[in-house]
């Protein structure tokens, strides 16, 4: 039967000899894999355990047995990402809890990039992306674990527009502001000041 089987799936040994045998793994490698009373063999956790066919009666003519070594290769681990924001012009990484050596992505390069092998995130324009991890095994397939990343655009005062820049003693004006908060998916507060103590 096949010499490899992946952790939570299943494969069917026979033997040539005799039926009616008695299917066995030694019980310090139950972590490994399980065998049932047919031949099948359930992967249970990475190593390597060896089945156990055997056939016969110790009281009449005795036992014969044969071995065979399975390979128990663990499942793809993409862990988990958690969603964050950064601010255009920045960078940053993303913690990684599943196996390592797995491959980045950004879904809009055009918001942010990230390098494939170790993962750096870069934001380059204000908008929303998904950055994905995947992780792939030769034997078991591949595992993705994404999480979406939010540019936030850098914070800009803009030009100041009133109606004079004369202003009599006691009287107000209203001054705006051209800032970009109104974009800033994360809000943001502009604050007014005076280099003056003479106008407040």
């Amino acid at each position: 039967g096949p010499s490899a089987v992946y952790a939570n799936s299943s494969i069917q040994l026979s033997s040539s000899g005799n039926p009616g045998g008695t299917w066995s793994i030694d019980p310090a490698q139950a972590g490994i894999a399980t065998v049932s009373a047919s031949g099948s063999v359930t992967g249970v956790g990475q190593g390597v355990a060896t089945v156990v066919y055997t056939v016969g009666d110790p009281a009449v003519c005795g036992t014969s047995s044969a071995t065979y070594q399975v390979t128990v290769n663990p499942l793809p681990n993409a862990g988990t990402l958690g969603n964050t924001s950064l601010c255009a012009g920045l960078s940053t990484s993303l913690p990684v809890n599943g196996s390592v050596g797995g491959t980045w992505h950004s879904s809009n390069t055009g918001v942010a990039t990230v390098d494939a092998t170790s993962g750096l995130i870069t934001g380059l324009t204000a908008g929303i992306t998904t950055i994905s991890y995947t992780v792939s095994t030769a034997t078991c397939g591949s595992a993705t674990a994404s999480a979406t990343l939010t540019v936030i655009p850098q914070p800009v005062a803009g030009t100041i527009t009133g109606p004079t820049h004369q202003l009599c003693v006691g009287s107000s004006i209203n001054l705006s502001s051209s800032n970009n908060l109104a974009g800033n998916p994360s809000g943001g507060t502009a604050t007014w000041s005076s280099s003056s103590s003479s106008a407040t």
